[in-house]
């Protein structure tokens, strides 16, 4: 049975390749000498040692791509530059997020002064609110002067003018 081998082909596999080509050459020399009506031991031996040398060099072939295949210095001065590269990110978070958390207090301090402010507002409008009572009902009594009259009269428009929302930022 004739087998068409490309032999460039199986070389470019590197080491395994040779060995399983060497294999496969000795392989077919063991035939052929098989074939013989009287085959010689001799060559036979020869073969079987070639054969046994191949395989050899297929399984060093098999273990250099083993290897080869470990990670190296390489990968560690990657894995080493990547750690680096995530100690400064969470060097840069921890960073923000300080700034974050300073600028939130900051926020919720602002926060609790204007519902201080807006507390303040609504107990002043109370009490300017009984003051503009009070006021209309010293208006309407007789005895009060036309001229204090429209005093009292400004000041309940200024009474009833609404506080001024202080501006957050």
């Amino acid at each position: 049975m004739p087998l068409n081998i490309d032999p460039t082909n199986i070389l470019s596999y590197g080491v395994i390749g040779l060995g399983f080509l060497l294999a496969f050459l000795a392989y077919r020399l063991s035939s052929k000498e098989q074939e013989r009506v009287e085959p010689r031991r001799s060559i036979l031996v020869t073969i079987h040692v070639f054969m046994i040398f191949s395989i050899i060099l297929c399984m060093i072939g098999f273990g250099s791509e083993y290897v080869r295949r470990l990670p190296g210095d390489d990968v560690n001065q990657e894995v080493g530059s990547l750690k680096q590269q995530v100690a400064q990110k969470e060097a840069e978070i921890k960073s923000k997020q300080a700034k974050v958390d300073a600028r939130v207090a900051e926020v919720n301090s602002q926060a609790l002064l204007l519902e201080r402010y807006r507390e303040r507002a609504r107990r002043q409008q109370d009490r300017a609110q009984q003051y503009i009572t009070a006021l209309r009902s010293a208006v309407v009594i007789p005895i009060v002067p036309a001229t204090a009259r429209e005093a009292i009269n400004q000041l309940i428009d200024l009474l009833q003018l609404p506080p001024v929302e202080p501006r957050v930022g």
